[in-house]
């Protein structure tokens, strides 16, 4: 008896020890996927676990735009929603949004467990990770795709340019358009609610650019498996799939409705939205067009033949600002004309790029292991993943050619909804970052499961190998005779003949070792699948050699872009400029509210004045369009009379020899004044115009729609009206008044008609535009409190929608889950 009980004890645990390896091995690429997603990453960008970092220039202008609303908050406890640090004043959710109530959101903050930057790209490849897997592909190749797109140069380069918010987008947009595809193809209680929520998190990215971007490449997506649907007759199916998504994304909108409704109510009074001005004489202002310039929208166009710096990187020699060999031809040319150093310091400043671009900070190479594996995926990948895929990859990159191509662009900026509000076109090629390991990994996937007969396969792998082989040998033997590899900006640094000359060889020089590295990670590819395909190469070996192929591949040309040498200790890169002695000479002034013009910088595109001051200048990507306007007619050319109704009191300037000066305006107008003429105008360009023509300290500009509310007021002059500031706050403004009658008050404060309220004396009153820009208000006779605070329209409700939506997408993930609990039980009993 004894002897039984301890064998069945025994056979007890080794079925545990069993079912435990079992287990193990079922979940051991998951576990290696996710410590490989942490290895790279940590090991790429070390520095930052020993307390250095980058300083990048989006980051240290945020922190000017954003400066004003810290500060707020850690001096009255509350987020002011409005700031008066840019642009003369505007609101903070537009740069800096309060989202309390924003509950799936706060889930995403345990992603960043491995701290900036390092988590963004584990963020990366987990999300690749998780798409691909989606699409039905088998974890061990999943790991080589997420690694190629995590690595994808474009995704590192951005990262030193400090566009940390598009970092973010992309990193939820695989998972996203993997749910869609799960929820078509496998299972809607569960593919539907997870769309929902990575569809919360990319919206709450705050990139609407890359987010529309991959909104087109859903619908083409959509499209065919509506095709494929349509011809399987499972439209029905197609239809409920299509409900759940549509549920759950709405749900998604709803959870992130303080974001979009207080972004789209911006933007309606931002360049980016209708134009105020009439173009010509005569034109309704109501026609004017609204969004961005052409000429703006494409300034960053990609070139035709630039477009294979996806595969081969150097191709138009990679960044504007660098890109030569401190031992190459170039430095060695420099040293005819200046020692080692000086030589070495104009060789890392000379532009290595030629391309059709104002400038780049480097190529979108995809990496030819992956492109290799795309064009194999041409060939092999049947049905709607095929179509959907050429058709999103098509379609970007001809719409990243821009000006290049302005057949398909001009339809895309003038009737694509929103299209027009978006500049840098080429930032579409991220459809292609995403499409191309997609197609290259569902090509190995086939290949794995044995789908392909052998035939096709060896037929499709030589094709593939004759494309990109041949491109790359095209470039390396006939890239010198149809490149000039030359560019204006050659001609205008003033450099000796022989430099120029040495910098177009050293170009092609670049490109060809390039094309030549290209055709030999090409070979490499094909050599791998070719014995894979043969069965003289193991499963295990082939993810191993991959996965250093493409490791292989990336790296090296990201670090040609973000090396170890670019961190420094953070104290030294930290993203708040430092106070110089004219900031603190400034801010000496015990004033209440006094404007600040740095002239010694690109006043109004540089946001590092904002940090100290109330600056009459800024940098956002969409300013007020009112402002804008102010800006391009008044500001931009020193209109005096314009910056002292700005309440302009300091001019930070700059001498000949670039040392920083301080000039006191004595002329500025102060926060309010007593109006003693009114000149009525009809229309915008009217009220705009009439601000060059009229003494603004004595006369307000009012448009003929506010005529109505100003009842029966005096214009004479009377010295003994008086008007103080006598409390600032962003979002709140307290004056005093004391007139002998009742009077207009215009206040160096910008109009912005939607969540300002005005009260004197407690009662609620209304105020008006002046000036084309401030606000403006009629105060009785006497001694009167004038108070002016900002609250966001309609703020309550749309937080209570935003808590709300954001509840029942979780339900519904919950129900879900426990739905397909259910199911599978009920398959296991079965």
């Amino acid at each position: 008896m004894r002897y039984c009980a301890l064998s069945e004890n025994k056979i007890l645990i080794l079925k545990k020890t069993l079912l435990l390896m079992k287990t193990l091995k079922r979940f051991l690429p998951y576990i290696i996927a996710f410590l490989i997603f942490i290895l790279i990453p940590v090991i790429y960008f070390a520095p930052q676990y020993s307390g250095k970092a980058m300083r990048q220039f989006d980051n240290v202008q945020a922190v000017g735009m954003y400066s004003a609303v810290v500060d707020h908050v850690d001096k009255y406890d509350e987020h002011p929603s409005w700031i008066a640090n840019m642009f003369g004043g505007m609101p903070s959710y537009a740069i800096h949004l309060d989202r309390p109530t924003d509950i799936i959101k706060t889930i995403s903050n345990y992603f960043y467990f491995l701290g900036d930057p390092a988590a963004y790209y584990f963020m990366l490849m987990a999300g690749f990770f998780i798409m691909l897997l989606c699409f039905g592909v088998n974890p061990w190749l999943s790991i080589i795709g997420a690694i190629a797109y995590g690595l994808s140069t474009y995704f590192i380069i951005i990262f030193q340019a400090g566009h940390i918010m598009k970092i973010i987008a992309l990193c939820y947009v695989p998972p996203l358009i993997g749910t869609i595809y799960y929820t078509y193809k496998k299972s809607f209680w569960i593919g539907a609610p997870l769309f929902g929520i990575f569809t919360v998190w990319e919206i709450a990215s705050v990139h609407p650019q890359i987010s529309y971007y991959f909104v087109l490449t859903i619908v083409i997506m959509v499209i065919a498996l509506a095709v494929q649907a349509y011809k399987n007759k499972q439209v029905r199916s197609f239809f409920i799939s299509s409900l759940a998504l549509l549920i759950t994304g709405f749900l998604a909108i709803g959870a992130n409705s303080v974001y979009l409704y207080y972004t789209y109510d911006y933007t309606q009074d931002s360049t980016r939205g209708k134009a105020i001005l009439m173009e010509e004489a005569g034109q309704n202002a109501a026609s004017q067009k609204s969004g961005l310039d052409k000429d703006y929208i494409t300034a960053w166009s990609y070139g035709k033949m630039e477009t294979f710096n996806l595969f081969i990187p150097n191709l138009m020699g990679g960044k504007s600002n660098g890109g030569f060999s401190s031992d190459g031809e170039v430095n060695s040319m420099l040293r005819k004309y200046a020692n080692r150093r000086e030589a070495d310091s104009i060789t890392a400043q000379l532009p290595g790029y030629w391309g059709p671009q104002p400038m780049t900070s480097g190529p979108v190479y995809i990496g030819a292991v992956m492109i290799f594996l795309f064009v194999l995926g041409l060939f092999i990948v049947k049905g709607p993943n095929l179509w959907w895929i050429i058709g999103a990859t098509s379609l970007a990159i001809i719409l990243a050619w821009g000006k290049h191509f302005m057949g398909i662009t001009d339809l895309f900026i003038d009737y694509f909804p929103l299209y027009n509000k978006f500049r840098t076109v080429s930032m579409i090629l991220v459809v292609v970052e995403l499409t191309v390991p997609l197609m290259g990994m569902l090509a190995l996937n086939k290949i794995w499961n044995g789908d392909v007969p052998k035939e096709v396969l060896k037929k499709s792998l030589l094709k593939s190998l004759y494309i990109t082989g041949g491109v790359a040998l095209f470039f390396i033997l006939f890239g010198g005779m149809i490149f000039s590899f030359a560019n204006d900006v050659d001609y205008g640094m003033g450099m000796p003949e022989d430099v120029i000359s040495a910098m177009h060889n050293e170009r092609q020089s670049m490109m060809q070792v390039d094309a030549l590295r290209s055709l030999l990670f090409v070979t490499l590819t094909f050599g791998l699948v070719w014995f894979l395909m043969k069965n003289k190469l193991s499963k295990n070996i082939f993810i191993g050699s991959m996965i250093v192929l493409v490791l292989i591949d990336m790296i090296p040309i990201a670090v040609r872009h973000v090396d170890y040498s670019m961190f420094s200790e953070k104290k030294e890169t930290a993203n708040k400029s430092p106070m110089t002695n004219i900031d603190r000479e400034i801010l000496k002034d015990s004033d209440i509210n006094y404007r600040v013009a740095n002239l010694a910088l690109s006043t109004f595109n540089d946001a590092t004045t904002s940090i100290y001051h109330r600056s009459i200048g800024g940098y956002f990507a969409a300013k007020p369009r009112r402002y804008q306007d102010i800006i391009d007619q008044y500001l931009s050319k020193m209109d005096m009379g314009v910056y002292n109704m700005l309440n302009t009191k300091y001019f930070i300037v700059k001498d000949d020899k670039g040392a920083l000066g301080l000039r006191t305006n004595d002329a500025a107008f102060g926060n309010a004044w007593v109006a003693n003429k009114i000149e009525f105008v009809d229309t915008p360009n009217q009220e705009i115009n009439s601000l060059g023509l009229v003494d603004l300290s004595n006369t307000a500009v009012v448009s003929n729609e506010f005529k109505s509310s100003l009842g029966n007021i005096n214009l004479e002059p009377n010295i003994n009206d008086k008007v103080t500031q006598v409390e600032y706050k962003a979002n709140k403004m307290v004056y005093k008044s004391s007139l002998a009658e009742d009077r207009l008050i215009v206040l160096s404060e910008v109009y912005y008609p939607k969540g300002w309220s005005s009260t004197i004396d407690g009662k609620d009153v209304e105020y008006i535009r002046a000036n084309y820009l401030l606000n403006a208000i009629v105060v009785p006779k006497g001694e009167h409190t004038i108070e002016f605070s900002f609250e966001p329209p309609h703020n309550s409700l749309i937080r209570t929608i935003s808590v709300i939506s954001s509840t029942l997408l979780l339900i519904i993930m919950a129900a879900g889950i426990f739905i397909t609990r259910r199911k599978n039980k009920l398959i296991d009993k079965n």
